[in-house]
């Protein structure tokens, strides 16, 4: 089988189904696993000519979010076989990786995967039961202000906080005075696209954000944001690091 990738989140998925040799190119963001990174890279979210992929003669491209909706309709109208996930919630991400796994004759793989996600967030949760919640603010882009949708608070619950962002909202614009409404205790950066680059100084240096607990104590963490903004199995890493930083906030208060 001949497979083109066309989002970082599905390349995760099919390396994680055992499928990346079948993978003949991605897209330039697929940088994970390692071995990703060595594949023929072939557009971005949105600039993906579908000459370039009709020359591959793939068996199958998988597709990601609603932004590729014009993409997809012109492959298939090519004949070229899609498959497209566009997850919103943890329940989705699941979805998306049986379909995929189903897609390629791996389903029993897909299905062990999302077993073994859902064992680790109940791990996640069970450790910090009983614990009181603290709520955050994570950020997915900075210009304008953008809360962290989709997945992501469900992400900050099972690691044991109260996301300011409800569980399947789209991630969208945010004013600080309804942040400030929230009263945020912390705040994650995690711009997506930049992976560990995320420039907390200038989030620090943001007028009139000092209104914000997080802010006035120094509160402000970022996580590289393939962890949280990919719908794929290390979201449950996510997870971990966003209890990591809960533990932190825990403790400063303690002290």
């Amino acid at each position: 089988m001949k497979i083109v990738s066309l989002a970082p989140s599905n390349t995760e998925i099919l390396f994680a189904l055992g499928a990346g040799k079948d993978i003949a190119a991605v897209t330039r963001f697929c940088d994970y696993p390692p071995d990703a990174k060595y594949k023929i890279k072939i557009g971005g979210w949105l600039d993906v000519k579908v000459e370039s992929v009709e020359k591959i003669r793939p068996d199958l491209v998988f597709t990601s979010n609603f932004l590729q909706a014009e993409l997809v309709e012109k492959l298939s109208r090519r004949g070229i076989p899609v498959v497209h996930v566009d997850p919103r919630t943890i329940e989705d991400v699941y979805a998306s990786i049986i379909t995929i796994g189903e897609s390629i004759g791996r389903e029993d793989k897909a299905q062990g995967i999302v077993d073994e996600m859902k064992r680790r967030f109940a791990k996640s949760r069970s450790k910090r039961q009983g614990r009181r919640k603290i709520k955050l603010y994570c950020e997915e882009w900075h210009k304008p202000p953008t809360v962290s949708g989709n997945w992501v608070p469900e992400l900050i619950e099972a690691a044991g906080g109260i996301s300011y962002c409800a569980k399947g909202i789209k991630s969208h614009e945010v004013e600080v005075d309804e942040i400030a409404k929230f009263s945020p205790e912390g705040v994650v950066v995690s711009w997506c696209g930049f992976g560990r680059r995320t420039d907390l100084k200038a989030v620090r240096s943001r007028p009139l954000w000092s209104r914000l607990p997080a802010f006035r104590n120094g509160r402000i963490y970022s996580i590289d944001d393939t962890f949280l903004n990919r719908p794929g199995p290390r979201l449950v890493e996510g997870a971990s690091l966003l209890a990591a930083i809960l533990d932190k906030i825990e403790k400063t208060d303690k002290n």
